[in-house]
């Protein structure tokens, strides 16, 4: 079956929603009855429409990846090597989201002279993201901590045994 080289609306969306569905241009081109990459990139320089609609996508890849490190954070954990696993995965999407979506997910650097407007609560402002994201690390190492807890618990009781 031939790949497809002319430009179609209905192509168009539906590539859109299968990245904004996580999956890479690359994956998307590889499948049967989908453009090859190089006509992806040729529809993207000559049909500005499509170009918005990729980019749509890749906003609404980003809010679906936060919405993954949040689900990988509450996943319980085994051990320690699953534990790292956890970390690696959680920390390759905060990346990819900052590089998709900067507008919303980028880290912001602080000026270290900047004087607060209320001396007595310095560090009183945060977004709202901030503090998601503060949520989450918290919940994180508490969860770890809350597993640790209970192989040391499970170690003493067998021995015990």
């Amino acid at each position: 079956m031939a790949r497809p080289s002319d430009y179609s609306r209905d192509l168009a969306v539906e590539i859109a929603w299968r990245s904004a569905e996580g999956k890479s241009l690359k994956t998307i081109c590889e499948e049967r009855g989908m453009p090859t990459l190089r006509t992806v990139f040729r529809w993207r320089r000559d049909h500005p429409e499509f170009d918005r609609l990729l980019q749509a996508a890749h906003a609404d890849k980003a809010d679906i990846l936060f919405e993954e490190m949040i689900e990988i954070a509450d996943a319980p954990v085994a051990d320690a090597a699953e534990a790292a696993r956890a970390r690696n995965r959680i920390q390759a999407r905060q990346w990819a989201c900052a590089k998709l979506r900067p507008d919303r997910y980028a880290e912001r650097s602080v000026n270290a002279h900047v004087v607060p407007s209320d001396p007595e609560r310095p560090f009183s402002e945060r977004t709202p993201r901030e503090r998601i994201e503060f949520g989450m690390h918290l919940a994180f190492m508490l969860r770890l901590a809350a597993e640790d807890m209970r192989r040391e618990r499970e170690g003493k009781a067998s021995t015990n045994a």
